[in-house]
């Protein structure tokens, strides 16, 4: 049995965890460069609530 165990196969980050938090910060980021270029835009007219919300919860929306 442990000459079978293959410690790089289920490690943390090796099955797609990290995209999801890619797939944020590139919302957050998009959100954030659009909100600077037009700042009297409203975002949820453009983006999804929950994308708006997470780009103002983790900052990126904050002295702007």
């Amino acid at each position: 049995m442990l000459e079978d165990f293959d410690p790089t196969r289920d490690y943390y980050g090796k099955h797609g965890e990290f995209d999801i938090n890619d797939e944020c910060r590139r919302a957050s980021e998009d959100i954030q460069g659009f909100h600077y270029n037009y700042p009297d835009a409203e975002l949820t007219d453009h983006y999804y609530w929950d994308d708006v919300q997470d780009a103002e919860t983790d900052g990126y929306l904050d002295d702007i």
